[in-house]
């Protein structure tokens, strides 16, 4: 048994709301547009600021929103191997289950193998073997591209809130009706499944043709 854990090494970190809000203002005030000196207002005022900072509203990192810190991963192996002169055998089946880096858990993957070899010496020059292998996999995803996930998520701002009225049940609109938190939920936007199914098979006789020597 080997159990694993999965996680993102390299997360843009963003701004959260009150650096952005001071970035905005920053830039309106050093906005030299006709070379005269921005005398613009705000863009966000000072009571805007404050509902931040009171923590009536909070920031949004929208990749937190949607991820979790560490997705597991487990991967069971049994195998047998053994024989004599006459016979040997190799057998071999595995078990593989991801989970998911959403929250919602909707991208998450299974897969189940096998391999079996067989070796038989019918005569000291006939012999022959039996091999198959195979695999069935399963993997769930949300009815959304996942890059479209990853490129709202990291370029929506943290002003905005996920739920309105902090409600779960009431996700907040987002430019181009995208909401992460939305995008990676199946319940909501339908989900797309992928199966595989695999078998391979072979046998084969070898017989050592007497007095011609590697036929």
């Amino acid at each position: 048994v080997n159990q694993s854990w999965q996680q993102f090494l390299d997360v843009p970190q963003p701004v959260n709301a009150i650096q952005y809000m001071e970035l905005w203002n920053e830039s309106a005030r050093r906005n030299f547009a006709n070379n005269v000196t921005g005398t613009a207002p705000q863009v966000f005022s000072d009571s805007t600021m404050a509902l931040y900072t009171s923590g009536k509203l909070h920031s949004t990192n929208w990749m937190k929103q949607i991820t979790r810190p560490l997705a597991p991963e487990t991967q069971h192996t049994i195998n047998m191997s053994g024989g004599s002169d006459k016979v040997n055998y190799f057998f071999d089946l595995g078990y593989l289950t991801q989970g998911s880096l959403f929250k919602t858990n909707s991208i998450n993957y299974d897969r189940w193998n096998f391999r079996s070899n067989v070796n038989i010496n019918f005569t000291k020059r006939l012999r022959g073997s039996a091999l198959v292998s195979g695999f069935t996999d399963l993997k769930n995803a949300p009815n959304w591209p996942v890059w479209e996930i990853f490129k709202y998520a990291e370029n929506l701002v943290p002003t905005d809130q996920p739920y309105a009225n902090n409600n779960p049940k009431f996700p907040s609109l987002e430019p181009d009706n995208s909401n992460p938190v939305v995008m990676t939920n199946s319940d909501i936007v339908g989900q797309n499944t992928y199966k595989n199914k695999n078998f391979q098979g072979q046998l084969n006789l070898e017989y050592d043709i007497p007095g011609i020597s590697g036929l």
